[in-house]
């Protein structure tokens, strides 16, 4: 499938114990290479034979979000060469809030390309990075392009739904 398992955790619910399952890409395949409804579905019938022992009502697979922190050295790993936000604990060269494309990290630091140069900033010093997300591009899209891929993804079948424990459809 080439998704990897991001987070597990079960949530209590008005509806019941959820078990929810975070899945992402391995590795960045370039613009639009995101889970897609198709990528939950696959992962989410192949998983359904190896959680029929735990006790929960509904299996809930998704995606990590657009704005979900990069933590993990996957993570950070995988937003190389992307555009990406940080928030420090406190200042540093002058700024606690920092914008730019990731260039590297080590263990100890970050390296971002910031107009007029680059930027190493230490990981210790980082409360959040996230990657960053233009409102410009997010102006760009249309509802009628979402709702289009949206439709492509899951076969022209808009309809949201969850699976029970025994794999029946509830909507």
């Amino acid at each position: 499938m080439g998704d990897t398992l991001v987070d597990a955790v079960f949530v209590n619910e008005p509806h019941g114990a959820v078990l929810r399952v975070t899945i992402d890409r391995e590795v960045n395949t370039g613009e639009g290479s995101g889970v897609t409804l198709s990528d939950c579905e696959a992962f989410h019938h192949a998983l359904l034979p190896l959680v029929e022992s735990i006790d929960y009502d509904t299996l809930e697979v998704e995606s990590p979000g657009a704005d979900r922190p990069i933590q993990s050295e996957a993570e950070w790993a995988k937003a190389v060469g992307a555009d990406i936000e940080i928030n420090l604990y406190k200042a540093e060269q002058g700024a606690k809030h920092w914008h730019g494309r990731l260039i590297s990290f080590t263990g100890d630091s970050v390296t971002i390309s910031v107009p007029g140069g680059q930027r190493v900033l230490p990981r210790r010093s980082i409360a959040i990075a996230r990657p960053w997300i233009s409102l410009e591009l997010l102006n760009e899209i249309s509802l009628s392009d979402a709702e289009s891929k949206l439709d492509t993804e899951s076969g022209s079948n808009s309809e949201n739904y969850t699976q029970d424990t025994d794999g029946n459809r509830r909507d």
